[in-house]
């Protein structure tokens, strides 16, 4: 069996790799930021291809699947990666790929910035394990609490008019109100808005934050040497100001639920019965919403955001192509002016019919597989986060072959999933105290 990348290598050539991985993350974390940034109307970078909120429009991803490529062909010629992060892969493409097809298959354009999309995730997730569970672990923190304290700084100086800056979602209506209940009279919604900070919008940077805030925390539960040290706090805190502020009321109980999670006891089920418990549960959660569209009647309009949901959803089952072999197609625009299907489930169903049906059950099974199998920090913070992203993904919609962006939160799901993997307690010669992030 390979040796994990988390391992201490001989030789220069075989740091190379590692080294390289950790710089393209690092860049791919620069590209996320830069979005935000752009949005926000702070100085980013640019290009000719600038599409809506995107400052590159698809050039940064296809430039992102190049520098993947590279990845992971360096991953393939060292052989240095356990079979648990090959199944992580095999469970990326096995979700995304059935969008490609559909594309294909319908004649649609788009094929090259799915396909990006898919190349570049697979090589986060090499990169990821090649890079070591310590250097995720110090990525999540300095990097996440950079984001969290960067966005919350540039939140209030969108508050007090500073240069112009639009970091805010300024919302006419009393929904926000509503959400913060007796705390509105202090934070006075109307002025102050839910942030979007260094993300391209609040439903980024909620979940995100969200699965920042899980992972800090599971480390400094588990990691005598990281809680020793005060500043490691800085972030978690940040990171959750910043969800809150957010007011991502997806991301606020994707929170809740991923740090329960991470003190659910190890061994409590034998492994085929957790993995069966871990992939029913996420498929009921994105299944029962979706399910609930069939009892509305279509054509009334809606008068929330909730029904909003069950409104497009019950258009989209309207459709004869939906359940079809190869589904309705990501080039066919959403009912309502949606951007997307906001649930997993409906979304692999509308991208890739039946096919991508089987490729969602495919990508559920293998991550729970994974965080079974995981070492025990690892596994508890896959967990969480994997809580946190099936709690996200019921409502909203982390990933999709419709974006021109990996996404901050899909970002950190795959970095999760590959140190679980490399954490792997079938993998050889990883100390345990190096098993964190």
């Amino acid at each position: 069996m390979p040796r994990s990348a988390g391992t201490s290598q001989r030789g220069g050539r075989a740091r190379w790799p590692q080294r390289i991985s950790r710089v393209f993350l690092l860049f791919l974390v620069l590209i996320l930021v830069n979005e935000g940034a752009f949005v926000a109307g702070l100085p980013a970078f640019q290009g000719a291809g600038q599409f809506g909120k995107y400052p590159f429009g698809g050039g940064a991803l296809i430039l992102s699947a190049w520098l993947a490529a590279a990845v992971i062909l360096l991953a393939l010629l060292e052989r240095q990666q356990t079979r648990q992060t090959w199944l992580v892969v095999a469970a990326v493409i096995a979700l995304l790929a059935p969008g490609v097809l559909s594309l294909t298959l319908h004649g649609a354009s788009g094929q090259g910035r799915a396909l990006a999309l898919i190349v570049t995730s697979v090589g986060v997730v090499v990169a990821g394990a090649s890079s070591g569970p310590g250097f995720l672990a110090r990525l999540a923190f300095v990097g996440g609490g950079l984001i969290a304290w960067g966005s919350l700084v540039v939140g209030f100086l969108t508050v007090a008019g500073v240069g112009g800056l639009s970091a805010l979602e300024i919302d006419s209506s009393d929904r926000y109100r509503l959400w913060l209940g007796p705390l509105s009279m202090m934070l006075e919604p109307g002025r102050f808005g839910a942030l979007e900070g260094l993300a391209p919008t609040r439903q980024t940077l909620g979940p995100a934050m969200a699965m920042l805030l899980v992972v800090q925390v599971s480390v400094l539960m588990r990691s005598p040497g990281v809680r020793s040290r005060g500043v490691a706090y800085l972030a978690p805190i940040g990171c959750a100001l910043a969800l809150m502020w957010s007011m991502s009321r997806t991301g606020l109980v994707g929170a809740m639920a991923g740090l329960l999670l991470t003190s659910v006891p190890r061994g409590w089920l034998r492994r085929t019965a957790a993995i069966a418990v871990i992939a029913g549960t996420s498929l009921l959660v994105w299944f029962i919403p979706f399910a609930t569209s069939w009892t509305y009647p279509v054509g009334t309009r809606p008068t929330d955001t909730w029904n909003w949901r069950r409104a497009m959803w019950a258009e989209y089952v309207q459709d004869d192509d939906f359940f079809s072999m190869f589904g309705i197609g990501s080039d066919v625009p959403p009912p309502l002016g949606a951007g997307h299907a906001h649930n997993l489930f409906v979304e692999s169903v509308v991208n890739g019919g039946q096919v991508g049906l089987l490729g969602l059950f495919f990508f559920v099974i293998a991550c729970a597989s994974v965080i079974v199998a995981a070492a025990p920090v690892a596994g508890r913070a896959a967990l969480g986060v994997w809580g946190t992203f099936v709690v996200v993904a019921a409502m909203e919609l982390p990933i999709t072959v419709r974006h021109y962006s990996i996404g901050l939160g899909w970002f950190i799901v795959l970095l999760t999933l590959a140190a679980a993997a490399t954490g792997s307690e079938r993998s050889a010669g990883v100390p345990e105290g190096a098993r964190v992030g």
